[in-house]
């Protein structure tokens, strides 16, 4: 199976992006003749529609637009994944110099000694290992924010407030920014909008845990830029550690603390070294009104091992460990895309079905088609290739012009799905609570599909987008749903070519509700 990496996953939205521009019968030209000649002689025995199938397909399909592209542009050609790719690493390195420098910077702040007052021991630890516990622990209390969003939405006050604050202000400035386009203009840019959102929602995990990797980065380069600073004084000045607070603690206590947190590396150093005695705990703790001239310096030194390993284990490798993490939630987030979102599998039909004319000839094609004549058996090649079975919504009004056969030919013709069942709707969300059910079980069953047959040249009104964004929370978030537009009927078939407007409107409007999943097509083509 393809290893794809946060560059691929670019590369791919790039070329995407770039089809959406193409005539169809061009990309399905092309994608075939990608899919014969240089996909399908390395797939070997990969299960038609399984996962694995559909990201080896699309990995080498890739390979070849890259290819392709390079030939077109040069071999200096620089794709969108190669950019972000240095960028990322430029970004790092960056962070990383940022990193050691407040590492030092602050370090170096705490370890000023000028001979009169020893460095107050109390101050180091707390800025450079007890505030790095605290922000691991808020580190990892964020894990758990994300994975219980659902229950702190539910008995939080604070989370539902910030979180309905955050959209209001993002909607109000992406709308007064609007005001200053036509009202042309102003669909175009809620749609381009609607497809950054819905690319979020497909690949929100892989971003979140480079970003996180990027942010550990700057906690591991900090810690070594304080804990190389502090060698640094150690080795070089005459340094006097000691300790001191309003509390009233014994150094019987500071002792006992010592020992406890100096546990994960007091076994591999000498106890004289890991950590200080009691003895020389009493001997450094500092008193103001006496002075350190009376105070030992074996006792004033005995301070500073404890404080690097103290940042060493608590302050490093805690944030080691969380950047390890990350590079294994970005990969883990990586395998577990399973590419069936809507671009991936019009893709995937593009190059799995034969190239026919849908322009005239639609109704001759899905006959040959499901007959037996040329093309017939790639379109089953199709179907199996995505191995989805789907259940058929229809308007009632609908019901009486179509044939069930006819139906059925244009679904794995059109998505290349086979159709289970097929069930009449009213189109209201609440006159069809028992077709949304039934949508959400066939969908719960495993690889299935839901379709909603629709007239393109009505348009979409709130009701029909009411409906779609109900069904969609029927079967789920990454359940597959597509929207099968039909021209206006000629007598013959309900199933006729779609304005290219109308098209158009419908896309706009599809484009507005951010589903990666949700596939929009027209049954008889467009022109």
């Amino acid at each position: 199976m393809k290893q794809w990496s946060v560059s691929d996953l670019i590369d791919l939205e790039y070329f995407f992006a770039r089809d959406e521009a193409q005539p169809e019968m061009l990309l399905e030209e092309r994608d075939r003749e990608i899919y014969l000649e240089s996909v399908s002689p390395h797939l070997q025995e990969t299960p038609a529609g399984s996962r694995s199938f559909r990201r080896n397909v699309l990995g080498l399909w890739l390979d070849e637009r890259r290819g392709l592209y390079q030939k077109d542009h040069g071999t200096q050609a620089v794709l969108p994944g190669d950019v972000f790719t240095e960028a990322l690493g430029l970004l790092g390195f960056v962070i990383a110099v940022i990193g050691i420098a407040s590492g030092v910077g602050l370090a170096l702040s705490m370890l000023v000694y000028g001979g009169q007052e020893p460095i107050n021991v109390s101050v180091y630890f707390g800025v450079l290992v007890l505030m790095q516990i605290l922000f691991i622990m808020v580190t990892l209390r964020f894990f758990f924010i994300r994975t219980s969003a659902g229950r702190l939405k539910r008995y939080s006050v604070v989370y539902p407030l910030l979180g309905t604050l955050l959209i209001r202000m993002v909607n109000r400035l992406f709308q007064s920014a609007l005001r200053r386009f036509s009202a042309e203009s102003k669909q175009g840019m809620e749609a381009v909008f609607g497809r950054a959102l819905a690319r979020h929602t497909l690949y929100g995990p892989v971003l979140f845990w480079t970003l996180f990797g990027l942010v550990q980065t700057f906690g591991v380069f900090f810690n070594l830029g304080a804990i190389a600073a502090t060698l640094i004084r150690v080795f070089t000045a005459d340094l006097a550690f000691g300790w001191q607070s309003t509390l009233q603690l014994s150094s019987q206590a500071v002792y006992s603390l010592v020992r406890v947190l100096a546990v994960p590396w007091a076994w591999a150093i000498p106890p004289g070294i890991a950590y200080p005695g009691l003895a020389q705990i009493e001997g450094s703790r500092m008193v103001l009104k006496d002075g350190i001239y009376h105070l030992m310096t074996s006792d004033l030194v005995a301070w500073w091992p404890f404080l690097v390993c103290a940042v060493c284990f608590y302050g490093l490798l805690p944030r080691l460990m969380l950047f390890v993490a990350a590079l294994a939630g970005r990969r883990h987030c990586l395998s577990l895309i399973d590419f069936s979102a809507a671009d991936a599998e019009r893709l995937l039909l593009r190059m799995t079905r034969p190239v026919l004319s849908t322009a005239g000839s639609a109704e001759h094609d899905s006959g040959a088609a499901m007959n037996g004549e040329p093309g017939g058996a790639v379109i089953a090649e199709a179907v199996r290739a995505q191995g989805i079975t789907s259940i058929v919504l229809v308007p009632a009004d609908l019901a009486p012009l179509y044939d069930a056969l006819e139906l059925k030919e244009a679904v794995s013709r059109t998505l290349g799905w086979d159709v289970s069942e097929i069930r009449e709707i009213q189109g209201e969300a609440h006159a069809d609570e028992q077709v949304l059910g039934a949508a959400a079980d066939a969908s719960a069953a495993g690889d299935r599909g839901v379709v909603v047959l629709l007239e393109a040249w009505q348009p979409p009104i709130v009701e029909t987008m009411e409906f779609i964004k109900a069904l969609r929370v029927s079967i789920g978030k990454t359940a597959r749903l597509a929207v099968l537009l039909i021209g206006r009927p000629d007598g013959r078939t309900i199933f006729t070519g779609v304005d290219a407007s109308d098209r158009e409107i419908w896309a706009r409007s599809i484009h507005k509700l951010a589903d990666p999943y949700l596939r929009l097509e027209a049954a008889g083509g467009s022109g």
